[in-house]
């Protein structure tokens, strides 16, 4: 960041790379709402960053000493001080507060393009990218000289609601049958293909692509007996006294009764230990941009076979965010700040890289308290 003439603080690591000129679609409509996030700097960023450095190196004094959430909190969170100037700033300019966590660490509001853009003085200009119309500042975001040195980073662009798992497409059945190819030269080709239980066992003949006609077919699938042989799970390695909490946005109806018609299909033991803490239906928001919460869903559910398939006797609670976007840093934010697991599974991901600095920099001081505690 950098100081303004006028004494507002700037954050050029709040503009998105693909906010450019090329992809401009003009003016976000000033009525449109808009999650933005404001992140606070740690109160001893390189204190927090050489802890979490020794907490995981073997040999060191403080190897595995994990510090209790309100020790992490106290030690290194920023101050009550600078947060509630922070949140007054956002709510005299009209701002939503959906969420503060216990850290302390950002603040996540929602407010229309036109407050947003007067807070930050900016301009929400929309943009094509990766197929779909993003809102982004147009130009660098700054804050008031009230805030200077209490704020570390902004997010004003919709980059993080590519979170969700469209970037992953369905591949064809796993079981025999006719599959669907579709190679370059040509429309969809229905082919009869046999699935392989090792790579190359079984292959299928399709038009010329890469030099080649001839390709091996999808794998059948491996159940969880098998995934437990291939990493050397034993007896006694079954994560009890564990507990692994999974990241994503919204949250299956049927995730536990799905998990368990599956896991008798399989052979494989009951999820017993299941538990969940969902979003609060009030703040559930951007579900078209997110996919909608049904485009989560089979992720969700995969997710929790996944853990309980090699981890039979741990704990697993599934954390909901209220939208793909600061609703995942909250969900996350609720197992840290309470300590409520001690493996976290984030399963969501970003295309392309869309992400800006002040951003992943806020990620990263997340992890940073995980690895302290």
């Amino acid at each position: 960041s950098s100081a303004s003439a006028a004494g507002r603080e700037s954050f050029a690591g709040a503009v998105p790379q693909w906010a450019t000129a090329s992809h401009d679609a003009g003016v976000t409509a000033p009525a449109a709402s808009v999650e933005g996030e404001i992140y606070l700097p740690l109160r001893d960023q390189a204190g927090a960053e050489a802890y979490a450095i020794a907490a995981s190196t073997p040999g060191s004094s403080t190897y595995r000493q994990f510090l209790s959430p309100m020790v992490w909190i106290d030690r290194f969170s920023p101050t009550q001080a600078d947060l509630d100037a922070v949140v007054a700033s956002l709510t005299a300019k009209g701002l939503t507060i959906s969420a503060v966590p216990a850290s302390r660490q950002y603040v996540v509001f929602r407010g229309t393009a036109t407050q947003l853009g007067a807070l930050f003085a900016t301009s929400l200009h929309d943009y094509n990218y990766s197929g779909h119309v993003l809102a982004a500042p147009s130009s660098v975001p700054s804050v008031p000289a009230e805030l200077a040195g209490k704020v570390s980073g902004i997010s004003i662009d919709q980059g993080k609601l590519l979170t969700h798992t469209d970037s992953v497409k369905q591949a064809a059945p796993s079981t025999d049958g006719v599959d669907t190819l579709s190679p370059t030269n040509g429309p969809p080709l229905a082919v009869n293909a046999k699935c392989s239980h090792y790579s190359g066992e079984n292959t299928v003949t399709a038009p010329l692509a890469y030099g080649q006609t001839t390709f091996d077919t999808f794998a059948c699938g491996y159940v969880p007996s098998q995934l437990r042989s291939a990493y050397g799970v034993g007896s006694g390695q079954d994560g009890a006294g564990q507990t692994v909490a999974i990241i994503d946005a919204y949250a299956s109806p049927s995730i536990l009764n799905d998990v368990n018609t599956y896991s008798a299909a399989v052979g494989e033991t009951v999820l017993a230990n299941y538990s969940q803490i969902l979003p609060d239906p009030k703040l559930v928001s951007d579900q078209a941009a997110c996919g909608f919460p049904s485009g989560w869903q089979g992720e969700q559910t995969l997710d929790v076979e996944a853990v309980h398939g090699i981890a039979t006797a741990a704990n697993i609670l599934y954390v909901g965010g209220f939208n793909c976007g600061g609703g995942l840093d909250v969900a996350l934010s609720k197992i840290l700040d309470n300590k409520l697991a001690n493996i976290v599974s984030n399963s969501y991901g970003n295309t392309g890289e869309a992400i800006p600095a002040d951003s992943l920099k806020g990620a990263q001081n997340l992890h940073i308290q995980a690895a302290g505690e």
